[in-house]
């Protein structure tokens, strides 16, 4: 009987190398890549909330110069044409004996400058504006109350003269008669 022998069928290699790295991506626990997608995650949310602040800054500013002039124009209006002490009130000769706009206008300086030191930097510039143009108006009211009154004291003197001159010229002819 012949007994069948067995023959190595299979080649013999060598183990591939296989290593496992004992070291591990940063990623993996945080860190690397995502910490940088964290850092830029809290820098947006920091230059949202700057933006936020500065726009609640800038509405704070509005809000204070708007009521800055608000008064201011309140009292330019009243010292224009309050009925009992506006510069509208005086009439005649009264109206060109004082310095009307010299005066108003001392008053409104001193108002709008204590106005101003209730304002922080940012609103006083801002209020600066707009306190020249509410100056720059009562001048205008002043002056032109001032010309309107000045024409008529002048045509009302006129008329006087002419009234006096016509007495006068009757006086001499009831004189003659």
């Amino acid at each position: 009987m012949i007994v069948p022998r067995y023959q190595e069928q299979t080649n013999t290699q060598a183990m591939p190398q296989v290593r496992v790295s004992t070291q591990s991506d940063l990623a993996s626990f945080g860190g690397g890549a995502a910490i940088a997608n964290e850092g830029a995650a809290q820098r947006g949310l920091i230059d949202q909330a700057t933006k936020i602040a500065i726009k609640a800054q800038e509405d704070t500013d509005s809000a204070r110069v708007l009521d800055a002039a608000s008064s201011t124009m309140d009292f330019k209006n009243r010292l224009v044409d309050d009925p009992k002490e506006g510069i509208k009130t005086k009439r005649g000769k009264n109206a060109l004996e004082k310095d009307l706009v010299k005066n108003a206008l001392g008053e409104y300086d001193k108002f709008s400058d204590e106005t101003a030191k209730g304002l922080s930097r940012n609103q006083r510039e801002m209020y600066s504006r707009l306190r020249s143009k509410f100056r720059a108006y009562l001048e205008t009211d002043a002056s032109s109350h001032l010309v309107q009154e000045s024409k008529k004291y002048g045509e009302e003197s006129a008329i006087r003269a002419t009234s006096s001159a016509q007495m006068d010229a009757i006086a001499d002819i009831a004189a003659l008669a």
